[in-house]
């Protein structure tokens, strides 16, 4: 994550991309003095008082923060960044995954097949792949909201404030850490979500404009959009029942309530790609036993073995339903 922040920070140049730049470079400057590898790590170490340069209690807090909604940004802008490339290279992972959750016999019109579709799909991931690759596997009408009950269901819609909304008559695309592009403020109206536009080729670069609040004479302010990325070390409190004032709060709780519901309506559960962090355990074990008439969760990895064997010697009560793919996303 390093040497990509760097080579992005140096791609830089424009002068609308000024402010991106300066977070790249103080968020990759950071993650070199705390010898981390990754973003969550960072934000932990963070968190945890590790890169604080003031005794001060108040005034080392009024310091981590800012530095994560950094952290958030950058890497939010890398990922943005990212995803022309990614499209160019094809995608044909998801859009092979995109034909086995909506076969063609499925219905004609993607609404049709979003409707009889008889899986749900979670993601951890913070990058918006997946949603790339189903603007460009279906013809997506771009009068509904995106992430909407209309689109991929995943509770963010264009005209409501506080609560997320939910369909329980179709699929069901949930982001368990939130997502670059995504982002949430308070108003006088309450709660708002909204997110970036999406484009099916991937040519939506970052601009300063796009990630940092916008003043009310349209020049760009120094402080930054909240993203509603939320790290693995944040479920602690943003899912304990505490009330918090992070603008993240209410999307944190309300997706997680909803992956619990349907996870408890699983008949069958597939772990792609996805080797269950530390941070993570205990927040995937929660999902996994609510499914409490699950038959099957099934470890797709090339390499499936040590996931599985992690769970069948700290998850005995699932270990009758494992199974193991060896095969790559």
């Amino acid at each position: 994550m390093v040497s990509a922040l760097d080579r992005f920070a140096k791609s830089l140049a424009d002068e609308s991309t000024k402010q991106i730049r300066g977070c790249v470079e103080r968020t990759s400057a950071l993650m070199t003095r705390l010898s981390v590898d990754t973003i969550d790590e960072l934000a932990h170490r963070l968190a945890q008082g590790r890169a604080d340069e003031s005794n001060n209690r108040l005034e080392a807090l009024r310091q981590r923060y800012p530095r994560m909604a950094e952290a958030k940004l950058a890497v939010s802008a890398l990922f943005l960044s990212l995803e022309k490339a990614a499209v160019a290279g094809g995608l044909t992972s998801y859009h092979s995954l995109l034909h086995r959750l909506f076969p063609s016999a499925s219905g004609r019109h993607y609404q049709d097949r979003l409707k009889r579709c008889k899986a749900n799909v979670f993601s951890f991931n913070y990058d918006r792949l997946f949603e790339i690759s189903f603007c460009r596997h279906f013809e997506v009408e771009e009068r509904y909201a995106f992430y909407g009950t209309l689109g991929l269901n995943s509770g963010v819609q264009a005209f409501h404030n506080e609560n997320l909304e939910f369909d329980d008559g179709r699929f069901s695309f949930l982001k368990l850490h939130g997502s670059v592009g995504m982002f949430a403020y308070d108003d006088d109206w309450g709660m708002r979500h909204g997110h970036l536009p999406l484009t099916a080729d991937g040519s939506a670069a970052p601009t300063d404009a796009d990630l940092f609040e916008v003043n009310r004479d349209r020049t760009v302010s120094s402080e930054p959009r909240s993203s509603l990325i939320f790290f693995p070390h944040e479920k602690e409190y943003l899912l304990s029942g505490e009330e918090t004032r992070f603008p993240y709060r209410n999307y944190a709780k309300q997706v997680w309530q909803r992956a619990e519901q349907i996870a408890a309506q699983a008949s069958e559960i597939w772990l792609i790609g996805y080797s269950i962090c530390e941070t993570d355990f205990p927040y995937t074990m929660g999902l996994l036993r609510a499914a409490k008439g699950c038959k099957r969760i099934v470890i797709q990895s090339t390499h499936p073995d040590p996931i599985y064997q992690k769970l069948k010697v700290r998850a005995k009560e699932l270990s009758c339903s494992l199974e193991v793919y060896a095969q790559s996303f």
